[in-house]
């Protein structure tokens, strides 16, 4: 399977309803209704072997959104979903592989007449493996807006498989979509050494989709880019460390993807 949301839905029972990835609920006319989404996907720091440069651990949380137009439905949906899913496997596409697959909770409630709703939440552990592009494996540059955008570039002369790298979006419309940008930098000093000092920058890559699909293969993609990738500025080597991803469905069909790093920057004390 490629991603997570496939591996899920190779498990998926075929007697219930049409799994959706849309977060928006259809009319009740179209009940049941029965959506996955990620709530979260980070840096898992608790596995053994720890995380190195070689393979990181992540912890993802993966929802079932169930939509009912009574509790009997209800029910029966969140039963045949949990005897489906419960101390079950899939295999993922190098450079992921599936650690575990755990039930997290569910939470059942009657939002409003006729409406039955419950959530069912799967916790996700996943290794990946970091591959890495090693012709531009280190990237040269003034500063670090300089390197990032040189790097991307250097990729885009190889493949064109990634979307626009935009600096304003404030005046691009959604006809301009998919297209990536970086919305700012916040900084604060880590920790200081008798030759350096070390800070830590924090960053996001956003990215812009009309698909679920293509946003997922651009996550991908960026971080098959940048994981680990070493940074040379004057006086200074940096390190980009992943924090975590998410997936956020602005309205129907127009998706947002971001892919969070922490960059540790060591910079020497001239003395």
């Amino acid at each position: 399977m490629k991603n997570i949301f496939q591996g899920l839905w190779s498990i998926y029972p075929g007697n219930l309803t049409e799994l959706q990835f849309s977060g928006f609920v259809l009319e009740k006319s179209q009940l049941p209704y029965i959506c996955l989404n990620q709530l979260a996907n980070t840096l898992d720091t608790v596995q053994i072997p720890r995380n190195s440069c070689g393979s990181r651990f992540e912890r993802s949380i993966y929802q079932f959104s169930i939509y009912a137009e009574s509790d009997d439905d209800r029910s029966c949906i969140l039963e045949i979903l949990q005897n489906a899913y419960n101390w079950k496997s899939f295999a993922l596409d190098p450079p992921r592989k599936l650690t575990l697959l755990e039930y997290l909770n569910d939470f059942s409630r009657n939002p409003e007449p006729q409406l039955y709703t419950a959530n069912l939440a799967y916790t996700i552990i996943i290794e990946r493996s970091t591959q890495q592009t090693p012709s531009i494996n280190e990237t040269r540059a003034n500063t670090l807006q300089e390197a990032i955008f040189r790097r991307y570039n250097s990729y885009l002369l190889q493949k064109s498989d990634l979307p626009n790298f935009v600096s304003d979006d404030f005046n691009l419309e959604k006809e301009s979509w998919p297209y990536i940008r970086i919305p700012g930098f916040s900084s604060r000093e880590g920790w200081l050494t008798s030759k350096s000092r070390i800070n830590q920058k924090t960053f996001d890559f956003e990215i812009y989709s009309e698909s679920l699909d293509d946003l997922l293969e651009y996550l991908e993609k960026i971080e098959n880019l940048y994981d680990y990738c070493n940074i040379i500025l004057p006086e200074t080597f940096m390190m980009f460390d992943w924090q975590g991803n998410s997936i956020e469905e602005l309205e129907p069909g127009f998706w947002l993807g971001k892919v969070n790093y922490e960059i540790l920057q060591e910079k020497l004390i001239n003395i």
